[in-house]
C-alpha cells in the first residue's frame, strides 16, 4: 500500500493480470480503463494523499495458487482541484498465481457503512 499512497502508477500496476475485472460503484471495469482513470488523476495534480488497511482477512485455497484477501481501505484522495476527499471502503481482491507470481484478477470495492 505504500506504493499506492505514493501514487506510484507502474509499481501498483504491475501487481495487476491483464485480464484483471472489478466492480465499483459505477459498474465493472477492466484494467485498461483503471489504468486511464488514475493516471489521468494524477496527471491532473490529483492522487492519494494517505492510505489505511484494517480488519485484514486472507484467505488461500489447499492449492496454493488462489487467495482472497479482504479488508477495510480508509483513502484521503486529492482531486485535480485540490479537494481531499476522506472515505472508508470495504474491499476484497482476489489474487491468482500464474507462473510463480502471484497477481489481482479481480477486485470488488465498496463504500463502507458510516459509523455512528
Amino acid at each position: 500500500m505504500r506504493r499506492y499512497a505514493a501514487n506510484d502508477l507502474p509499481f501498483y500496476f504491475a501487481y495487476y493480470a491483464p485480464d484483471f475485472t472489478q466492480w465499483l460503484s459505477e459498474g465493472r471495469t477492466g484494467l485498461p480503463q483503471y489504468e486511464k482513470m488514475w493516471t489521468a488523476l494524477i496527471k491532473s495534480g490529483g492522487g492519494v494523499e494517505s492510505v489505511q488497511l484494517s480488519d485484514i482477512r486472507v484467505q488461500i485455497d489447499p492449492s496454493g495458487d488462489t487467495a482472497v484477501a479482504s479488508y477495510l481501505l480508509c483513502v484521503k484522495t486529492r482531486s485535480a482541484k485540490g479537494v481531499v476527499s476522506d472515505e472508508s471502503f470495504q474491499e476484497s481482491d482476489v489474487w491468482f498465481k500464474r507462473n510463480g507470481e502471484w497477481k489481482v484478477v479481480h477486485l470488488h470495492y465498496s463504500p463502507a457503512p458510516k459509523k455512528k
